[in-house]
């Protein structure tokens, strides 16, 4: 998941210059990337963690495409701190 968080440490600065079809497609790319390991999961609370973090950056490209730049902004807290919790969580 520290992969995907550096990824997601780019959505700052693609922001900052109003780079949205550049955000649309990185939050994408890793709800992809997030779905791809959920087959690869060793326990089921860890392929429905993956499962909601993957949904929730799939919203987050649909907010930017919609421009709505607050429920966007709101997808990455909320990315942030379920991924942080899933650091807890998973064993």
């Amino acid at each position: 998941m520290e992969d995907h968080d550096s990824f997601l440490a780019a959505y700052e600065f693609l922001e900052s210059k109003s780079k949205w079809g550049m955000i649309e497609d990185l939050f994408g790319g890793i709800g992809m990337e997030v779905r791809r390991q959920v087959p690869l999961a060793q326990y089921p609370q860890g392929a429905k963690m993956l499962t909601r973090l993957a949904n929730q950056m799939d919203e987050a490209a649909r907010n930017v495409n919609r421009k709505a730049r607050d429920l966007d902004r709101k997808n990455v807290r909320d990315w942030r701190e379920l991924s942080r919790q899933s650091k807890f969580s998973l064993p």
